[in-house]
């Protein structure tokens, strides 16, 4: 008598490891190069997002953003949430070599660093815009570091990549990417539970993305869990039914099968045909 090979363990999810919550910061100001230091270390603390502002007494369009600028309600709700650094580079020497450093050439400058160990970005100050362009810094450097990560997991470096991910949903939580890709980083890493939790994550941020819906797919086919293939393919089909000419519905018919199920199998390869899958048109599951 044939023994029936042993059922395969059901695939246990875990939720996707999000960054710590920032804490709150400090409502007023640090001053010069002393200040720079103490906030760069509140910013180490609080994981918040460090305004380096330099200014000098004589400037007009310092005066008007003192007073028109920063005072207006959604740059001081932002800079709630922000450690704030304020420096006269005529004031001593450090601040003078601090000014240096940041390569400051005229006044009003203003950077941004939008999380610890990220590095400064010019921003206007003066612009309608401040709010919005500090905050497209932390945008554009997670996407950078989603990049960086992408490659090395690519080449094989794990380690070096889920590094760069962290680091860049550190700046941007809701960096649909850097999950996707952790994501994909685990399932190398052979860490199952962990992909399924980033590649859920990633598809709760971006639902129109189809591909952590077919990387979420093919981990439970892998499982044996049909019906979960089912269930997330059905939600793929919902929200890009076109994706690749129908291969969702080609995917599906085949977990279809595996349940049994012969006419939704046979719909679904009918549909996949119809849209130009090729090989769904009278070819095996």
């Amino acid at each position: 008598m044939a023994v029936a090979p042993a059922p395969r363990p059901r695939l246990v999810e875990e939720a996707a490891v999000l960054p710590p919550p920032r804490l709150s910061v400090s409502s007023y100001w640090h001053e010069g190069a002393e200040g720079h230091r103490r906030g760069l270390r509140d910013q180490e603390t609080s994981r918040a997002p460090m305004l380096v502002y330099f200014r000098v007494d004589w400037c007009g369009y310092c005066r008007k953003v003192d007073q028109e600028v920063l005072p207006t309600n959604s740059v001081r709700q932002f800079l709630g949430d922000v450690v704030k650094v304020r420096i006269n580079p005529e004031t001593s020497p450090a601040d003078r070599a601090l000014a240096d450093t940041y390569g400051v050439k005229g006044y009003p400058r203003a950077f941004l660093i939008p999380g610890p160990g990220a590095k400064p970005e010019d921003v206007e100050i003066q612009s309608e815009k401040f709010v919005e362009e500090c905050k497209a810094v932390a945008t554009r450097q997670s996407q950078n570091l989603v990049s960086e990560g992408a490659t090395k997991v690519r080449g094989g470096d794990l380690a070096g990549g889920r590094a760069d991910l962290e680091r860049a949903l550190a700046l941007d939580p809701k960096n649909a990417d850097a999950f996707e890709w952790r994501g994909l980083a685990a399932l190398q890493a052979k860490e199952p539970g962990k992909a399924a939790g980033d590649l859920k994550r990633a598809i709760e941020l971006r639902p129109d993305d189809p591909y952590p819906y077919a990387a979420l797919a093919s981990l439970y086919q892998e499982a044996g869990q049909p019906d979960d293939v089912i269930e997330i393919l059905s939600q793929l089909i919902t929200h890009q039914p076109s994706w690749e000419k129908g291969r969702a519905f080609r995917l599906r018919a085949r977990s279809y099968h595996d349940k049994g199920d012969e006419a939704h199998a046979r719909a679904d390869l009918r549909e996949a045909c119809r849209q130009g899958d090729t090989g769904a048109c009278g070819g095996p599951l």
